[in-house]
């Protein structure tokens, strides 16, 4: 059963495809159908093809995923429990030890599953929204604060007319009402153009490598969202719109009339609050996007340990003809051939309870390698020596250990010569029978388990396997362009035997799918932090202008009696500094505690970088210094005689 995308790609469109016969991995095999269009499986990478399951081969101990619907009203945890009692029942004891390694219950609603990993890795992005969000909240309250100070007199002369102090409170929250339901509607179509955009980017920055591999689920904002917006928006709108409306309506009657008002900005403490969480925030968000970027910056250049450039990474069939070896070693391109069982970045090596002595099993990461495995990636020995030919060729029991490994199992002691013990070796483990006690014959150089997301500290053991080994992986050092030798060995190949080799890429292009990830997330953590800023500036500029602008008549007061523009200048910016300097402290620390939770998780980033903290830190002071500049320049340029005969 083809995929429709793959029937239009490599069958292009044929309307007779149905019953023909094509080969696959050597094995010839009919089309009977092709799936409906935007159906390309239940995971995150899209299928090509589906085969019988009768077609997996004998002794493939690889689980199998079932999917199937549960009964409505059946709770996933009752699922599970049925699920458990029927396999039980239905099969032999002695394998009922694999229950809890791999039966799972995992919903499939969605091609990435709702679960707690998952929630895990969208959480920080999630949060930074929110906060985002509150932001842009606070920045509005602050402003319709400062806006109903302006309005104390129309209010007092509400009041003073009969109006009662809810009705007045009323049309307020319908004002803010008014202001922020066309918003979001207008936020929704703005998130539609924002999320194709960001689709293409994100499509259009992909490494060719992974590019067709991608599964991503349908983006476009649909009427559940434009409901929460607008939901969001009306419980934003009373949240943040109920305190001004009630500020606004205390004001003294007489007072108010007359254009005094009694709540000055010296003594707002809401309208300061508004502002130091503004500012607090946008530190927080700009400090860990300042630590992010630093990291990426570190992560560009990042050692994983072992050669990436000139290598060429092909993936073997079960069983591949010596003549295909032969072929790719012949090659004028080529210097040298190995292989492993798992390529150095496929995402993390297997791993095996290893005993040394007396000592208490420790959790090892193991691969199987051919004895030119080191000299190809120039993974150096740092200590001993590394296989030899009729080691790899016979799968002696011997071993090659990491220097973490040697620090952690014999902490001081020369370990050339000391045996490593398999704890125990169940089925999924018969190809490591040979190597069940093994003797030490070197220490290589650490380097990266697979994922540069992992410390390079993790202890690794190597042991040894002929370069034709089956369901292995060749890696294959060249001269020039790795690109140009990866396709001229591909033809090579496929002249011989087109299902002998299957995905081949280079190390390079591994390295950039690995750290592809990362460079989305800064790209979206300084996106988030400069919208937080640009929310900032806006705040601070804006509730500022409003407030110089009520206290024009004091302005007026205050040039008459000798102040000058300097000191006027100084007392706006004064009052904005004070409230910056306590939010970036505030701010700074929650950036470090947010810091310890990437450092818990991605071994590169500096939680006391600090290069992010000034950035972080010295942009919103900045930022925030800047914004209150003009209206402090207004208020020392105001003339008396206009201030004074202004009504407020």
């Amino acid at each position: 059963m083809l995929s429709y995308d793959t029937w239009q790609s490599s069958f292009g469109g044929d309307t007779a495809i149905v019953g023909r016969a094509v080969l696959v991995d050597r094995t010839l095999m009919t089309i009977v159908g092709v799936a409906r269009p935007g159906f390309s499986g239940l995971g995150s990478v899209p299928v090509q093809f589906w085969a019988p399951l009768t077609m997996k081969p004998l002794g493939d101990s690889t689980p199998i995923t079932v999917t199937g619907h549960v009964r409505p009203l059946l709770s996933p945890d009752q699922a599970l429990s049925r699920l458990r009692a029927w396999i039980i029942n239905t099969t032999p004891s002695g394998r009922r030890d694999l229950l809890d390694r791999f039966l799972q219950l995992i919903p499939k609603g969605t091609s990435v599953p709702l679960d707690r990993e998952a929630i895990a890795v969208f959480m920080p992005v999630a949060v930074a929204l929110l906060l985002v969000m509150l932001t842009a909240c606070a920045n509005v309250a602050n402003m319709m604060l400062a806006r109903g100070m302006a309005r104390q007199r129309e209010m007092g002369i509400r009041l003073a007319l009969g109006a009662g102090r809810g009705r007045v409170v009323k049309q307020l929250l319908t004002e803010a009402l008014l202001l922020a339901v066309p918003c979001a509607a207008l936020a929704y179509a703005v998130s539609r153009v924002t999320v194709r955009a960001g689709v293409h980017a994100f499509f259009a920055t992909m490494p060719d490598t992974i590019a067709g591999l991608v599964h991503l689920p349908a983006l476009e904002p649909d009427g559940r969202v434009l409901g929460f917006m607008l939901a969001a928006a009306f419980v934003s709108a009373i949240g943040f719109g109920l305190m001004p409306a009630i500020q606004s309506t205390r004001p003294s009657v007489v007072r108010a009339s007359r254009g005094d008002f009694d709540t000055p900005f010296r003594r707002s403490t809401l309208r300061a609050l508004l502002l130091f969480g503004q500012i607090a925030v946008s530190v927080l968000l700009l400090v860990c996007t300042g630590v992010l970027l630093r990291a990426a910056m570190v992560h560009g250049q990042l050692d994983v340990g072992f050669r990436t450039r000139n290598i060429v990474q092909m993936s073997m069939s079960d069983s591949v003809p010596r003549q295909v070896i032969e072929r790719i070693v012949a090659d004028h391109t080529v210097l040298a051939v190995a292989s492993a069982e798992r390529p150095p970045l496929d995402g993390g090596l297997d791993k095996v309870e290893i005993k040394a002595g007396d000592s208490t099993a420790i959790r090892f990461d193991f691969n199987l390698v051919s004895p030119e495995y080191f000299a190809v990636l120039e993974l150096p020995i740092v200590r001993g020596r590394g296989f030899s030919a009729d080691e790899g060729r016979d799968n002696s029991s011997v071993a090659v250990v990491s220097q973490a490994a040697a620090a952690r199992v014999w902490p001081g002691v020369d370990p050339i010569g000391k045996d490593v013990v398999m704890a125990a070796t169940g089925d999924s483990r018969k190809r490591l029978t040979p190597y069940h006690r093994a003797s030490v014959v070197g220490v290589a150089r650490n380097a990266t388990p697979g994922w540069v997301g992992r410390s390079p500290e993790t202890p690794v053991v190597y042991y040894p396997q002929p370069v034709d080994a089956r369901n292995s992986f060749l890696l294959v050092r060249v001269t020039g362009d790795a690109l140009v030798a990866r396709a001229t060995l591909s033809r090579a190949v496929a002249a011989i035997d087109s299902s002998a080799i299957g995905d081949v890429h280079t190390l390079e292009q591994a390295m950039d799918v690995q750290v592809y990830p990362y460079q989305v997330s800064y790209a979206i953590a300084w996106f988030i932090g400069a919208v937080a800023l640009l929310l900032t500036i806006a705040g601070v500029y804006g509730v500022l202008s409003d407030l110089v602008a009520q206290r024009m008549r004091e302005m007026g007061v205050r040039m008459p009696l000798g102040a000058s523009g300097r000191s006027l200048i100084g007392l706006v910016l004064g009052n904005a500094t004070r409230l910056a300097v306590v939010g970036t402290a505030v701010g700074g620390l929650a950036a470090l505690g947010v810091s310890k939770l990437f450092a818990a998780s991605f071994m590169w980033i500096n939680v006391y970088d600090p290069f992010g903290y000034a950035i972080g830190i010295g942009v919103v002071l900045a930022s925030t210094i800047a914004a209150a500049f003009v209206p402090a320049r207004r208020a020392a340029t105001v003339n008396p005689v206009e201030a004074l005969r202004a009504d407020s």
